[in-house]
């Protein structure tokens, strides 16, 4: 799920402020939804409808006005634990495009999230295009794994080639498996580096 919400918000969705919202349904509802998929369809209905009109009128505008605010749902349907919880990940723009298309952030109502919600504005007022992540700050942020670390000394690496030809991927596959493992994996040489 990590993964997916940071690719649309890194490659796909424009480059505004993003809010996420969850919704995690009571247990009566959740078999309700597990099995009659229409009435999870409707109430996601309804809570889009919710949240639209919520940032609409936050932005100081109407819903006859012609605003629009933007989002992209992934629906969950186990939890953790692989148990029956169907709960919608939703990514909002925090903010609402007006009738002709221009884009106006939505303010944060409690004083005490301004810091973020100004580094936020900032990050997204900025014209200048934003490099898509490398693979390696990919594996990085979403499973905490820098493969920019030796594996054996903890010492740093650089990425020298991308391999996708199946056939050269198989060589390098049988060509490990003849070779003795590291004494310790890379992710415990990383967590003895880390700080604190």
């Amino acid at each position: 799920m990590v993964d997916s919400a940071a690719h649309l918000v890194d490659e796909v969705l424009p480059k505004r402020p993003i809010r996420q919202w969850v919704l995690s349904v009571p247990y009566p509802l959740r078999y309700l939804f597990a099995t009659n998929p229409k009435v999870m369809s409707q109430v996601l209905t309804i809570v889009h409808r919710v949240i639209s009109t919520f940032l609409i009128k936050r932005a100081r505008m109407t819903v006859k006005s012609g605003a629009q605010s933007g989002a992209v749902t992934l629906i969950q349907r186990f939890g953790s634990a692989l148990n029956l919880n169907p709960h919608f990940h939703m990514l909002y723009l925090n903010g609402v495009y007006d009738a002709k298309g221009y884009f106006w952030p939505v303010k944060p109502q409690n004083k005490g999230h301004d810091k973020r919600h100004k580094m936020a504005e900032q990050a997204a007022s900025r014209n200048d295009l934003v490099a898509p992540l490398t693979w390696a700050q990919r594996l990085k942020r979403v499973f905490n794994i820098d493969i920019t670390l030796c594996p054996l000394c903890g010492g740093a690496m650089r990425v020298i080639a991308d391999i996708t030809d199946p056939d050269i991927i198989q060589k390098i596959l049988d060509h490990i498996e003849a070779q003795p493992p590291p004494v310790e994996s890379a992710t415990t040489i990383q967590s003895k580096n880390m700080p604190g």
